[in-house]
């Protein structure tokens, strides 16, 4: 029991620097594209091309042949993981930065640092809620199942590398239990991260 709650904290902990990495990069890019147009066209492209991707086959061809730690495994879940909820964020940029609020603090001198602390971000807080929420889920759930094929690091303890160790003695009692106790805290973490992205989804339309 000690060891499947020592799996919690890692489990949560890399699903959270995951989606604050790909939530960082998606708006970095979303801010290039809004002030270079240009740029905004190679980025919708970029991420045209990123979604086309498997991303599951990708997560595991890298793996298998960096067998990466933990911060590594971090960039790469971000890397490939930032165009998920790129397009909503971007769009919802565009429609506060066009706002007549907006236009009048210009008018009156307003920096572009001031018009993104004072009114961009506040009135993108609840999409970026849900947003994180859902990458910090999907990670969870494509960290676990790394874990689970034996490409995470081994030294961190999860619910997925927990199932993979029980998997070669199914037919021990034991064994069903323990993987039955894994898949268990995993479906019930995932299964409170929607709860929690669909209610704060509701507030935010509210």
């Amino acid at each position: 029991m000690l060891r499947l709650a020592a799996a919690a904290l890692p489990t949560l902990g890399i699903g959270v620097a995951v989606s604050a990495a790909s939530i960082a990069l998606a708006v970095l890019l979303a801010l290039c594209g809004l002030a270079w147009p240009a740029a905004d066209a190679l980025v919708l492209r970029l991420a045209d091309l990123f979604s086309a991707l498997p991303s599951t086959l990708v997560f595991i061809v890298i793996a298998s042949a960096m067998q990466p730690g933990v911060p590594a495994l971090v960039a790469m879940l971000a890397v490939f993981g930032w165009d998920a909820e790129f397009r909503a964020l971007r769009l919802r940029l565009r429609q506060v930065w066009r706002q007549e609020s907006l236009d009048a603090a210009r008018l009156a001198a307003a920096s572009g640092t001031y018009l993104l602390r004072r009114h961009v971000w506040p009135a993108m807080a609840g999409l970026l809620a849900v947003q994180a929420v859902a990458l910090v889920r999907r990670a969870v759930f494509h960290y676990a199942g790394l874990a689970f094929l034996g490409l995470a690091d081994p030294r961190t303890p999860t619910w997925g590398g927990m199932l993979n160790e029980a998997m070669p003695y199914l037919a021990h009692p034991d064994a069903r239990t323990w993987i039955l106790a894994a898949w268990g805290c995993l479906a019930m973490l995932l299964i409170a991260l929607a709860l929690l992205g669909q209610g704060l989804d509701e507030r935010a339309r509210c």
